[in-house]
Order: structure tokens, then sequence, then C-alpha cells
């Protein structure tokens, strides 16, 4: 795996205003790659809403909790405005904390009308351990219940990919 990280420097975030190289550069990827992964950040800056639409699926990564569900609905609500259709995307939900508040997975993809890919349990005493470590979650604890739901969510993302062969 190859990465493209966007840069950690906050004078760099001018670097959002170049749509057109970002556009160019995912363009080259996707002759040089099978599969891009673009991690876009959130909220919807000029630049997502470019590279959003040249890509295949997008992955929308929430917290089944209030107001994240509403700022989800919304983000989908924007997507949909901007042409993304509602077949290309689906959702991935992350529970970073153990909490009763949770709303029902089920009720979360219903009220957000996506396709559940997968769901994140709880790890924070694993993550942590992880990142101190600087390796992957799950790298640090391939018999984890997290890193079979981050394999299971991988496997759900791979088998709605359209790869075209080379």
């Amino acid at each position: 795996v190859r990465l493209l990280p966007a840069s950690p420097k906050p004078a760099e975030a001018d670097l959002g205003q170049a749509v057109a190289q970002m556009e160019s550069v995912l363009n080259n990827l996707a002759t040089m790659c099978t599969v891009v992964v673009v991690d876009a950040g959130d909220g919807l800056r000029p630049y997502t809403k470019a590279v959003l639409r040249l890509v295949d699926r997008v992955i929308l990564v929430t917290e089944p909790i209030y107001p994240s569900n509403v700022v989800a609905r919304a983000l989908v609500d924007e997507l949909q405005r901007d042409g993304i259709s509602p077949g290309k995307m689906h959702l991935a939900l992350v529970n970073r904390e153990r909490t009763s508040l949770q709303i029902p997975w089920r009720q979360v993809a219903t009220d957000l009308g996506l396709e559940l890919s997968g769901i994140i349990s709880p790890a924070p005493e694993q993550a942590y351990e992880s990142a101190h470590a600087g390796r992957p979650l799950a790298v640090s604890h391939p018999e984890s219940l997290v890193t079979d739901q981050l394999h299971k969510l991988t496997e759900h993302i791979a088998e709605h990919l359209q790869l075209t062969p080379e």
C-alpha cells in the first residue's frame, strides 16, 4: 500500500485551493493503480466536491450518536445536490466511545438512506497502544474484534468496487 497523505502543516492548508492539481494527481493515480483510496477529510471543501465527482464509491464514516447523525444527513443531502448518487454512497459507523446513547445502526442507515458497509467497535486502549507504537491497529492487535470488523468492512467495500482489468 502506497500513501499520499495530506500535509500535517497548518501553513500548507492553502493547498486546498489547488483543485485542478488535485484532480490531475487523482487521475494520474487512477492510471497507475487498480484501487485508489482517498481520505477526503471532514466537511465539504471546494476540492472535496471535485474529487468526489471522480470516485466510484463514497464511504461516509460517522458515529451513531447525536449530533453526528444530523451532520451526516446534511452531508448526504449536500452530496446529492452536487450530483453524487445515493447508490454511490455507503455508510461505515465508528464507535469511538462506549456509550448507552448510541443510535441503533439500522436507524442510522435508514435515516441516511445508505447501505451499511460495516461497524467498528470502540477499542480506545488498543487504539492508544497502536498509535503510541506507530503501527496500525490491525497489525498491533491482529486477533482483536476491531481488526475483524476492519477486515469485514474492507471486504464489503471490495465487493462493491468495479475493478477493470489492466
